[in-house]
Formats: structure tokens, sequence, C-alpha cells
């Protein structure tokens, strides 16, 4: 999803430990979901955490002006949803199914968190994952704030330099450093 993530292997292969030893406790459901069904709402109560098991999911930005913005697309063996660790927690983006059909474990987060109470290792490696992608998207924001600063500006070869920044960090990302070198054309 954001390039390299080291400790994702770590925590998906721990996580399903982790599901297979608890499994009466956390009672993981089987979801089957069709081609463009919106999983998660953004601004929505984040109840349910998700391991993807098979398919393909979006993970989109809804804005101010209703335009979806494409983070990522997450493939398989993904864990998705962490927000609903944390108590009262909000979805902050879409996910939606994409390229087909998507079969999902949904697991309730305050289930999953007390589960989680006993493997200490995972519970840091997975908020050190969260951390990591805040510290990402906070690149990213940068880069297209460099951007848009270059075009106000009218300096052609910063703007192409954050422009394969954007799009070196994550292949996804191509489309703002596409929107932003229409801007600078127009």
């Amino acid at each position: 999803m954001w390039g390299k993530e080291p400790q994702l292997e770590f925590v998906n292969y721990r996580f399903k430990q982790l599901l297979e030893t608890n499994k009466l406790e956390v009672q993981p459901r089987k979801i089957h979901l069709p081609n463009d069904h919106l999983l998660i709402k953004q601004g929505t109560s984040a109840e349910y955490c998700y391991l993807l098991l098979e398919g393909k999911v979006s993970i989109e930005l809804e804005s101010n002006s209703f335009y979806l913005h494409r983070l990522a697309c997450v493939e398989a063996e993904q864990f998705l949803g962490e927000l609903a660790l944390i108590e009262k927690g909000k979805h902050t983006c879409n996910v939606r199914v994409i390229d087909g059909s998507a079969e999902l474990l949904e697991i309730r987060g305050n289930s999953l968190m007390k589960a989680m109470l006993y493997d200490v290792e995972l519970v840091f490696e997975l908020f050190g994952l969260v951390c990591d992608r805040c510290k990402k998207i906070n690149l990213l924001l940068g880069l297209t704030l460099d951007g848009i600063n270059a075009i106000k500006s009218k300096d052609k070869m910063t703007l192409e330099k954050t422009c394969q920044k954007l799009i070196s960090i994550n292949n996804d990302f191509s489309d703002i450093a596409l929107q932003l070198s229409q801007l600078y054309e127009n």
C-alpha cells in the first residue's frame, strides 16, 4: 500500500496466528463482497477490522469538494480498519472493492483488542505500522503542497522533481502528480 513496510509481514503473520488461537473469543466472520461494494465509509464509526483474504480494495479519501482521491490499492493479506482498535475511532477514508469480488474476515475491534492484550509485541508492531503510515501521509501532503507552490511560482523544475517523488512513493500517487502537471500547463 505504502511501498515497503517492514512490519507488515510480521503483523500479518502474527495477526493470523492471533485469530486462529482466539477464534472463539474474537469470532471472525468471513464475508464476500461484490465489485464496487463500499466496505468502509469515511466518517462512520470504526467498529470492525478486516483481513483481506482475496481480491483488491481501493483506499479513497473523500474531500469537501466531493471528489474521491485514491490513496492506494490494497491486495490480499492486508489488515484494514485498524482505527476500530481505538475506542470511538472514526474511519478516515472510504474502502471500496475493485477489480472483481473480495473475501474478507470481519472482526469486531474491541474483541480483537482484548485478544491482542496477550500479544504485546503485535500491538507495538501494529501501532508502529500505523505511525509509519501517518508519516507517509504527512510526506504526501508536504509534496502536494510543494507542487502547488511550484505551480504558483511557475517553477517547472521543482514541480517535475516533486511529481517524480510522488510517483516513487506509491504509483497510486501518479494521479496527484498528473493533476499538478496539468494545473501547471493551464
